[in-house]
């Protein structure tokens, strides 16, 4: 298709799909949402919170999200999964859109990504962050999950790449977790302020 890292997204539906452990249980939590939850605020009387689920695939956080009380809506470029995802949680709101053509103006009170944004290019990375924070509403927290490396690639950023590239948007760094294999934390906490 000419984006992206090359990875075949419709053809990592049928992988997905075809192992053998369920595709929708996450056993670690992956997300942290109990890191987040509490920052999320709405000024609603009723306790409403969207999540955005950025590049959600076949859609396997959607319980994760749902269970700590958000709505949720998935955005993905590959209709098949989008497919899959319908097919298997019909409850969800499923967006079919290329991450930079997200059309969300602060609608979201969270929004995240998780290892999505590292199988972009750099410069594709640089239009859908902008898109992320368009689509939270003023104090929504953005949470992502990416490889850190520790030099620059084609795709994949360091720490010092990640936090400045996201803060070039708007957002402001909260925390950092999750240390990976190679001793570099790839959980950022943002918020929009």
């Amino acid at each position: 298709m000419g984006f992206g890292d090359g990875i075949s997204w419709e053809n990592h539906v049928d992988e997905v799909m075809s192992e053998k452990k369920d595709p929708f249980y996450q056993e670690d939590g992956t997300l942290s949402f109990e890191n987040a939850k509490d920052l999320i605020k709405t000024d609603t009387l009723v306790e409403e919170r969207e999540a955005l689920d950025c590049g959600c695939h076949v859609g396997r956080f959607i319980d994760i999200v749902r269970n700590y009380g958000f709505g949720y809506t998935g955005v993905d470029q590959s209709e098949k999964a989008l497919g899959v995802a319908r097919d298997k949680k019909p409850y969800g709101n499923w967006v079919h859109s290329f991450l930079w053509d997200m059309p969300f103006k602060e609608e979201f009170d969270f929004a995240f990504t998780n290892a999505v944004l590292q199988h972009n290019q750099l410069a594709e990375q640089e239009k859908i962050v902008p898109k992320i924070y368009d689509a939270l509403k003023p104090g929504g927290v953005f949470l992502m999950t990416e490889s850190t490396e520790p030099a620059t690639t084609n795709t994949q950023r360091t720490q010092d790449g990640w936090i400045k590239m996201v803060e070039s948007f708007g957002f402001k760094l909260l925390k950092l977790s999750h240390k990976n294999p190679i001793g570099f934390d790839d959980r950022y906490m943002f918020i929009k302020e």
